[in-house]
């Protein structure tokens, strides 16, 4: 754990992780109950499970894997954790499946790096926010069951809508000379033209503050746009779906 870390911060982490473990634990046929701890959470038996109900089933079908979550051992040492071989096939075939899922889905390619080693060996709490924080991601966005982990955020108590609104929001993994001063990643700032004109909105490139500009503006990106289209998309079958089970 970085020493930079508030002290509350690893708590807040865990009350997120927790908040995610009852989330999670409502969808059909999940591994996990609302009183599963954070250490069965996260070994990669139960990680595994856990793909396999968000997951499109085509992600597994390149990728038969499931002998290798039939055991799993890992022995502490007293100076040295000594992984067995299966754990370390385990965190491999979950990074590919992550991987595999998360290239196709252009909304999530800007998330940040996982290192599922340092979370399945040493449960590192930055590592265990990322997770909680993809998984809630793509059970609201890219899951076959999306409609479901939306509908189920509503299910939650208070203090885990809050926990998770703190941390829901994942970083754009951008360079800082790429991100520039725009607070919003994916859009590119222009300035807006002239209010009084009668013309079609353009954003012109000159300089906010010169001659005829009145403000800023945003135009966004072909991929944004599709990527939000997809979660509006989401939202209104999710409308659907609740409208028609509120008639029958």
């Amino acid at each position: 754990m970085s020493s930079l870390q508030p002290p509350d911060e690893p708590e807040k982490i865990k009350a997120f992780a927790t908040a995610i473990i009852h989330w999670l634990s409502e969808f059909p046929k999940s591994p996990i109950a609302p009183d599963t701890t954070i250490d069965v959470f996260l070994q990669p038996p139960t990680l595994y499970k856990i793909f396999k109900v968000l997951f499109l089933r085509d992600d597994f079908e390149a990728l038969q894997n499931d002998k290798w979550f039939l055991e799993n051992e890992a022995v502490m040492g007293t100076s040295v954790i000594h992984i067995h071989e299966y754990t370390m096939k385990q965190i491999d075939i979950l990074d590919e499946l992550l991987d595999l899922h998360l290239r196709a889905k252009v909304d999530l390619n800007t998330m940040p790096h996982l290192n599922l080693y340092k979370l399945v060996v040493f449960q590192d709490h930055g590592e265990l926010k990322k997770m909680c924080q993809t998984l809630f991601r793509i059970g609201t966005s890219t899951s076959r069951l999306s409609t479901n982990g939306l509908a189920y955020v509503e299910f939650l108590t208070d203090v885990d809508k809050t926990a998770i609104n703190q941390f829901k929001e994942t970083g754009i993994s951008v360079s800082m000379a790429n991100r520039k001063k725009n607070k919003y990643p994916g859009l590119r700032e222009k300035t807006m033209p002239p209010t009084e004109t009668n013309s079609d909105y353009d954003c012109s490139d000159s300089k906010s503050g010169g001659a005829g500009a009145s403000g800023s503006c945003y135009y966004i990106e072909e991929e944004v746009w599709d990527a939000l289209n997809w979660e509006n998309a989401i939202y209104e079958s999710l409308i659907y779906k609740l409208s028609r089970e509120m008639h029958n």
